[in-house]
């Protein structure tokens, strides 16, 4: 019994472990921004947009690269407690400034993600900590991981029934919800297109399907390269 609740506890830790890898990966490559800007005609929204919005002006008018540079600078603030983000402006193709990028309720949405992406990273660095400890006490137990069938069938099981919720609840409120809960509540997290250029630069929600997609795929591969390297630490011994 110990064996396999330790078993199964190595395989959830590893899990946030991989997909921590994953998520620090695609942060080094923008969350492959440049990629879905073209393959999502954001271009497109933008000129649809960007001259609608009541608060930001002109910024139809700026170049690609300026725009993944907005984006690339979003994904480091967040990453570092939200530090720099008020200083973010948006330029003219001639490199004159035409104001600043983000409002007030934007910058302070940010902030609340950064805070979301550091509770994160401590979870799952704690996670690596204490995979560790798991496999010393199951290799000093000479116990193994379950079998390559039982963890299927647990994370497909799992799987199913995220699906039978999301099926049942509906994505867009599912959505809705799961944003009530993690933010604190006040703060604005929906912004409509023709007031947040940021929002719109992303393409909101639409963005963060395609990066949480690469994302689970990126995580499988790194859980299946983890539980392989923990399967031969804890592999017998052979002596002799």
């Amino acid at each position: 019994m110990a064996e396999r609740l330790l078993g199964i506890a190595l395989a959830l830790a590893l899990f946030l472990v991989a997909s921590l890898l994953a998520w620090r990966a695609l942060a080094a490559a923008d969350f492959l921004f440049p990629l879905w800007y073209d393959w999502m005609g954001i271009d497109q929204t933008i000129q649809v947009y960007a001259p609608q919005n009541r608060f930001r002006h002109g910024f139809e008018t700026t170049e690609k690269r300026e725009r993944l540079r907005l984006f690339s600078a979003i994904v480091t603030a967040i990453h570092r407690q939200g530090a720099g983000l008020g200083a973010l402006r948006y330029h003219a193709r001639d490199g004159q400034p035409l104001g600043h990028f983000l409002t007030p309720p934007e910058q302070q949405h940010l902030v609340d993600v950064a805070r979301l992406i550091d509770r994160y990273q401590q979870l799952a660095w704690g996670s690596a900590g204490l995979s560790l400890l798991l496999l010393l006490a199951l290799r000093r137990g000479r116990w193994r991981l379950p079998g390559g069938q039982q963890l299927l069938l647990g994370w497909l099981t799992l799987l199913l029934t995220l699906a039978l919720l999301i099926l049942a609840m509906g994505a867009e409120r599912l959505f809705y919800l799961l944003h009530e809960w993690v933010f604190p509540a006040g703060h604005q997290w929906f912004f409509y297109y023709q007031d947040s250029l940021m929002s719109m630069l992303m393409q909101a929600p639409n963005l963060f399907a395609y990066i949480a997609v690469v994302w689970l795929l990126l995580s499988l591969l790194a859980y299946l390269l983890l539980l392989w390297l923990a399967r031969r630490l804890l592999a017998p011994t052979q002596t002799g």
